[in-house]
């Protein structure tokens, strides 16, 4: 068969066929009812024909709701990027529109014969936002295009199941399975300069101290007494280091996967607002920031090093 028609084929089912068939519950069903009908046919006995009857409309009934609870529903895709951590919940968020005038119950999302989304009620003409656990495909580190997302229902009652594909554009980035570790750590001055206020431990003045309440342990040495008189509490001088000194992992000296594995697991506990950089297996150096975003940058660095796109259908 040409590749062209194929193709043609493909695209014209992509998002608009419903596909059906009998759960083994559904198999015994219609063998029932085929068996009720051969004995009506041989025997011509009336209690046979009317169970027939009344077992084809049960099955038949079940085949065309079982229909109609897919053939509604639209999956509104999204140009989204997922950072997916195999060990806690990874979210992708979809939305789940009902174009029927009915409600629509028990709806599964599935990706790769996974489970990874659930919806027990949408309302006729309801649009739902929902968010998909793609952590549940446990996939390996590397990056993934996402295309198309499964809906699929057994409601009313398991006797068939029916799905149908829905088109989706995501890209997933799965990171290392984290793993604590020594990693080889050095400190580096950043030479560049900044407007902003630099101050250490040392050398912090009063214009920039920040005070808190004192607890346990506190040295006693940085009780503010001016502020603790004002207060009527103890207070406690506390400093920002903002010198320009940030840490840099270096990944080079091991083996690959598990220097990536330490290095998630080092920024995950790593706080957002300490500068961190990294210099990869093949000798690439990040540039040393700080914040959430620049925490998730280094993470898309670990997910992406040495692996291609894979397309996930």
């Amino acid at each position: 068969m040409p590749d062209s028609f194929i193709q043609r084929i493909s695209q014209v089912s992509h998002g608009k066929r419903v596909y059906i068939i009998p759960t083994s519950i559904g198999f015994y069903f219609s063998f029932i009812a085929f068996v009720l009908f051969l004995i009506a046919i041989s025997y011509g006995h009336n209690l046979a024909f009317y169970c027939t009857f009344l077992f084809f409309s049960f099955v038949s009934f079940s085949a065309v709701i079982a229909n109609e609870s897919i053939k509604k529903i639209e999956i509104k895709p999204s140009e989204e990027k997922v950072l997916v951590r195999n060990n806690s919940f990874s979210p992708l968020k979809i939305t789940v529109e009902n174009t029927s005038r009915r409600s629509q119950f028990d709806l599964l999302i599935e990706s790769q014969g996974v489970v990874v989304g659930f919806i027990e009620e949408i309302k006729p003409l309801e649009k739902k936002n929902i968010y998909l656990d793609m952590s549940l495909l446990k996939l390996p580190r590397g990056v993934y295009q996402l295309s198309r997302l499964t809906i699929s229902t057994r409601f009313p009652l398991g006797l068939f199941y029916s799905w149908k594909y829905r088109p989706i554009n995501n890209l997933l980035k799965v990171l290392p399975k984290p793993i604590e570790g020594q990693l080889h750590t050095s400190t580096t001055h950043d030479h560049k300069t900044s407007s902003a206020p630099r101050i250490t431990l040392t050398t912090g003045t009063e214009e920039y101290v920040e005070t808190r309440e004192h607890r346990t342990g506190d040295g006693v040495s940085r009780v503010d007494q001016k502020r603790s008189m004002l207060l009527g509490s103890p207070q406690v001088r506390t400093y920002s280091d903002e010198s320009g000194f940030h840490e840099c992992l270096d990944l080079r000296n091991g083996d690959i996967e598990d220097n990536l594995s330490k290095a998630t697991y080092y920024i995950e506990n790593h706080h957002s607002n300490s500068s961190l950089s990294l210099i990869m297996p093949d000798g690439f150096k990040t540039i040393a920031t700080t914040g959430a975003y620049h925490h998730q940058y280094l993470f898309e660095v670990l997910s992406e090093f040495k692996k291609e796109k894979i397309f996930l259908q």
